[in-house]
C-alpha cells in the first residue's frame, strides 16, 4: 500500500523534550516487552492490518509521508529530527520484509510520533494528533505483543532482564535517557535538588 498526503506533520519548533514529558510520553508504560517476537506470516498480517488501522484515522493523514521540511521552510528540522520516519515509510518497510522482530516494527512507529512531539509545540495540532494516534497505537501494538508472547519459550529472570533493558535502551523515547545529566554545561542549578 502506497500512502499519499500532503507532508506535514510539522509545525513551529518548541520546547518539544519538555512537552513530551508534561505529557507523560516519555516512559514506556507496558509492562511487558516486545523483545524477542519474531514477524512470521501471521504475525506481519496482523502488523499490517494494525498500521492500516492507525493510517485510516483522518488525524493520521500529516504522518502518513515524509516531512517535505525544505517545501514546508522548516530549515531546522533536520537538525532537531535525527531520525526521520512516517507511517508510508513503515509500510513500505513491513511490505517488504524489513522487520523481522515486532520491537522493531513498533520501534519506528513509535519515532513517527516522538518527532512529531519533539519538533512541535504541545499545543499544535500535529502535537496533540501524534499523542493521540501513539496511545491508540501502544494500545494495539499491546495486543499484538500479547498475541506474540504465546510463541516464545519461559526465560530465567536474568535473561528476561537483560532483554527488557536492551529493548528499552533501544525505544525512540529513551534517547534522553542514556547518558548522566550534564548538571554543569546545561546550567541546571537545582537539578540535584529536584
Amino acid at each position: 500500500t502506497t500512502y499519499t498526503s500532503t507532508p506535514s506533520g510539522a509545525g513551529t519548533p518548541s520546547s518539544g523534550r519538555r512537552a513530551m514529558a508534561d505529557a507523560g510520553l516519555h516512559r514506556d508504560k507496558r509492562q511487558r516487552g516486545l523483545t524477542g517476537i519474531q514477524i512470521d506470516e501471521s504475525m506481519l498480517k496482523k502488523c499490517d492490518a494494525m498500521l492500516k488501522g492507525v493510517a485510516k484515522r483522518g488525524m493520521a493523514s500529516v504522518f502518513l509521508s515524509p516531512v517535505d521540511w525544505r517545501a514546508l521552510n522548516l530549515p531546522d528540522y533536520p537538525q532537531i529530527v535525527k531520525q526521520p520516519m512516517d507511517l508510508g515509510t513503515v509500510q513500505e518497510k513491513l511490505s517488504s520484509y524489513k522487520y523481522s522482530l515486532l520491537e522493531d516494527f513498533a520501534n519506528d512507529i513509535r519515532l513517527v510520533w516522538k518527532n512529531a512531539m519533539l519538533f512541535n509545540s504541545a499545543d499544535s495540532v500535529y502535537f496533540k494528533n501524534a499523542k493521540q494516534l501513539c496511545e491508540a497505537a501502544e494500545k494495539k501494538l499491546g495486543e499484538l505483543e500479547q498475541d506474540g508472547l504465546s510463541t516464545l519459550p519461559p526465560l530465567e529472570p536474568p535473561v528476561r532482564c537483560e532483554l527488557v533493558l536492551s529493548e528499552i535502551m533501544r525505544h525512540p523515547m529513551c534517547e534522553f535517557f542514556l547518558h548522566p545529566v550534564d548538571v554543569d554545561g546545561l546550567g541546571l542549578s537545582d537539578y540535584r535538588t529536584v
